[in-house]
């Protein structure tokens, strides 16, 4: 950034960079778009056919591109109310993506359209549901052509008060267009990329001339300067066009509160970015800026390592969203893989790059292919391709495991003939194993032996015992903590991005954002390993400055880790998970106590860096993702059907104010909020009250206080609101209360103890009940399965990671694992103590140890790819050492 170059240069490379990142929009980023608007063809008749609460139209139709923009459909009377509900489907009847549609502006009759933005895939078959929402529509239907490739069956579905019906109605689709947003043509890509050329070579041409006229201006500039004059603009049309979206065009919400606290999210995000863009850098020797403490030979060999740890870490993540075996397989593997990478890069080019291992690289690779085709799986094996893969990285990771354990032999074969001979070297360069890793390559040994069919305790022990091994004899080992938390921020940075841009904020149907996972708890564990890192990342760099310094001295030295901090607790914050905010908060306190000469100060910095980062975090990630309108959902995300599309920025159905605080105040302070109610139709309902202006007919409501208000079976009769969607887990908990007020009396008999038990077990989500399962199944050998619970399913797993290790591996390996986790607390903390003036991280073991002792009392956090798992083992690295 410091490097100085002359402004013709200077103007030359942004123009240049200008045109690179348009032309890699345009390919192969393929941003550019135009809507194909499509017909399933045949005539309209001029017919009505009502849509009301009582019928209804489905049609199938088949994707012919991937993305849905629209859907037009013909609506030639609006007798009663203004909305309709187009929805999409797949063949199993699961909503896909949902809205409604508002009339009030719309030419009637004629073909109006439902903006749905959403993902498809080509030739697969779905299913458009064209319903009313306290309204009556009249629509039009068309004749099959000839060639009916698009379009399927189309059905009414009637609803009587002595039953329903449903009835194809043979030679007719619905008088529909489909409409798909396809990247632009090859022609008119290549078009616009020569314009660009054409126009970047007439500045670049421009610049020379300019300067060779004027050589006197072609004045001196650094690269920090030059930066700083193209991100500045950016930055001020990036957030004033946000701005001025949310007020006063309102684009993202109508309230006033929201809208208030946007504006005050927007200014805070652009303070802190201008702050990054124009600030000036301090050099620092600790903390996240560990880079200026290395060598410059080993800066651009550590950032590999760091990026290969962080994608396996992020094939972790993957692994725990994965919902079928042969996806995990595939996920472990690639994880397996970028760890065994991470190594390799610990060798220098010269240990590397040799004949032994160019020789292992062409025999293991001819081996390699052999056995591939040999054990194809043909395509009449379902997931032929994915098993076919995983086989592929099987090879994969046979080669690349080959040469790190050629390497590593050759290093203690080295280290054995220099000990035989007693080189000095042993001493200076080599270390020893520890009594902790003594005692980890025993519990590794239990871990293989007691494997019960699972091999992912080989897979563990293998790729870190040669990680610890390879500590042993490099000397690079004094950097590993730098590393390990460069390594685990850049993850987090890439996962922050990737949220921001593909993960939407949504407020139902549970609300509790999952960050990359589609469960909270595993998104609690993850969040506790990097919010820990990043407590320590800040605590060292405030107990580095000198005892009186001021906020502009923390603010110029550690704002990045102030602004790391808050992020990750933030994230943390969105979960409104009870095992986040404990298990952070124990990290976070544990770090303090380790620092009680700063312990206020540090607190201090702990809190502000929440309290600025929040309202930022929250707009941001409530806009970003709706604007870039991509969401990326997983198998078992709850997330409703009004906001998995990219139409619907200014949906209700998004995460709010008003309704994380009421989910917060509900479910972490236990307060009674009431019920959350804004309506997704405001000309139905009235938003202050929730009573509807229309009953299901569309018919104005005489008695308003006498009629239906916002109630459970409101998604059953309306199409309004998404609020009141319940998840299984939330609508089994609600019944659960339901029953427990009729049976009120009959608890009240039952026994003090087993009514104290029974209420611990409900507020643990029956965890009470795992617990006792799995108790009464313990045995010195474990099992292959997991136990059955009362209600007669299969326990996934124990909700507890000591339980779950003792009953898979057995008793005595329970006790070894307990044994495990307490010593990398206690060898963390004495490492700690003895290395925090040498070393500034060095309490990052510790505290990664103690949120995963934490974490792994309410959830089951130990397994290969687990990534609370792989974060514990990277940490402990230090510890199964001894180095003079």
């Amino acid at each position: 950034m410091r490097k100085i170059i002359d402004r013709k240069t200077a103007y030359r490379a942004v123009v240049l960079l200008i045109a690179l990142v348009a032309v890699l929009s345009i390919w192969p980023g393929r941003l550019w778009t135009e809507v194909m608007e499509t017909s399933a063809g045949g005539n309209r008749i001029e017919e009505d056919k009502a849509v009301n609460v009582e019928c209804f139209y489905s049609q199938k139709f088949v994707a012919r591109y991937n993305r849905l923009s629209s859907v037009d459909i013909y609506i030639s009377k609006v007798e009663k109310g203004r909305y309709f509900d187009v929805t999409v489907c797949d063949l199993g009847g699961r909503e896909l993506i949902k809205t409604l549609v508002d009339t009030g502006d719309k030419v009637i009759p004629g073909y109006v359209r439902a903006t749905l933005e959403y993902n498809v895939e080509v030739g697969k078959e779905y299913i458009l549901y064209v319903r009313g929402c306290r309204s009556k529509v009249d629509i039009n239907f068309e004749t099959v052509p000839d060639n009916p490739e698009y379009v399927g069956s189309m059905y009414e579905h009637c609803f009587f008060s002595e039953g329903s019906s449903i009835t194809e109605v043979p030679g007719m689709h619905i008088a529909a267009g489909y409409n798909y947003r396809i990247p632009m043509s090859k022609k008119s890509s290549l078009a616009v990329i020569a314009v660009i050329a054409a126009i970047t070579a007439l500045l670049y041409g421009l610049i020379g001339l300019y300067f060779s006229k004027r050589p006197g201006r072609n004045s001196i500039i650094t690269v920090e300067r030059c930066v700083k004059f193209v991100a500045n603009p950016i930055a001020t049309v990036f957030y004033l066009a946000l701005m001025i979206m949310v007020f006063p065009l309102k684009v993202f919400d109508t309230r006033a509160v929201d809208i208030v606290f946007y504006e005050i999210g927007l200014i805070v995000a652009a303070g802190i970015t201008f702050y990054a863009i124009n600030h000036k850098v301090v050099k620092s020797e600790v903390g996240i800026s560990f880079i200026d403490g290395i060598d410059a030979g080993n800066r651009v060999r550590y950032f590999l390592v760091m990026l290969s740890m962080a994608i396996g870490m992020w094939y972790s993540c993957c692994c725990m969203n994965d919902d079928y075996d042969t996806f995990r397989h595939l996920s472990e593997r690639k994880m397996a893989i970028s760890f065994i990478v991470m190594m390799l890069l610990t060798f220098s080019a010269k240990e590397a790059f040799n004949a032994l291992n160019l020789v292992w690289l062409i025999a293991s690779g001819i081996g390699g292919v052999y056995y591939y085709k040999q054990n194809l799986f043909p395509e009449t094996e379902p997931d032929f391709v994915e098993k076919n893969t995983a086989i592929k990285y099987a090879v994969i990771i046979f080669m690349l495991g080959g040469i790190l354990a050629i390497n590593l032999i050759k290093l203690f074969a080295g280290y054995i003939h220099e000990k035989l001979n007693k080189n000095i070297r042993v001493s200076e360069e080599r270390a020893s194993i520890s009594r902790f890793g003594i005692f980890v390559y025993v519990f590794f040994v239990v871990l293989i032996v007691m494997r019960n069919g699972s091999w992912w305790g080989v897979a563990l022990a293998a790729t870190f015992s040669c990680l610890y091994l390879r500590g042993l004899v490099w000397k690079g080992r004094k950097d590993w903590l730098s590393i390990l938390s460069g390594g685990l921020m850049l993850n987090f940075g890439i996962s922050f991005v990737y949220c921001l841009m593909f993960r939407c904020f949504a407020g139902y149907v549970s609300g509790r954002y999952g960050f990359l996972f589609h469960t909270q708890t595993v998104t609690a564990e993850y969040l506790t390993v990097m919010g820990a890192v990043a407590a320590v990342l800040l605590a060292v760099k405030i107990v580095a400055l000198p005892k009186n310094y001021g906020v502009k001295d923390l603010i110029k030295t550690a704002w990045k880790e102030f602004i790391l901090f808050g992020l990750i607790s933030v994230y943390a914050i969105f979960t409104v998970s009870r095992t986040a905010y404990v298990s952070l908060f124990i990290c976070a306190f544990c770090v303090l106590m380790c620092y009680k000469k700063r312990f206020g100060k540090i607190l201090i910095a702990m809190i502000v860096s929440v309290v600025v980062c929040f309202s930022p975090v929250f707009t941001l990630q409530r806009i970003i993702p709706a604007m870039v309108g991509n969401p990326v959902l997983m198998i078992n995300d709850d997330t409703d059907p009004f906001v998995r599309g990219g139409a619907a920025w200014g949906s209700p159905n998004y995460m709010c104010v008003e309704r994380f605080a009421n989910l917060f105040a509900s479910k972490i302070l236990g307060l009674d909020v009431g019920t959350y109610d804004y309506p997704h139709d405001i000309y139905n309902y009235d938003p202050e009250t929730g009573k509807p202006y229309l009953d299901e007919y569309g018919d104005p409501v005489d008695d308003i206080e006498k009629n239906e208000s916002f109630g459970m079976s409101a998604p059953e009769t309306d199409n309004m609101l998404a609020s009141m969607q319940f998840t299984n887990a939330e609508a089994m908990m609600l019944l659960t209360a339901t029953d427990g007020d009729e049976n009120e009396a009959e608890e009240a008999e039952s026994e003090e103890g087993s009514t104290l038990l029974d209420k611990l077990d409900s507020i643990s989500n029956n965890r009470i009940t795992i617990y006792r399962t799995y108790l009464k199944e313990m045995n010195l050998t474990g099992h292959a399965e997991q136990p059955i619970l009362p209600d007669g399913m299969v326990a996934y797993h124990a909700h507890n990671t000591y339980l779950q290790v003792a009953y898979d591996r057995g008793v005595p390996a329970g006790i070894m694992f307990v044994m495990f986790v307490f010593g990398s607390i206690v060898f963390g903390l004495k490492f700690f103590k003895n290395n925090k003036e040498k070393q500034p991280l060095a309490l990052v073991p510790f505290v990664i140890a103690i949120g995963f002792m934490v974490a792994g009392m309410s959830e089951s956090v130990f397994e290969f790819s687990y990534p609370m798992t792989p974060a514990l083992m990277l940490s402990i690295f230090p510890l199964m050492q001894n180095n003079k």
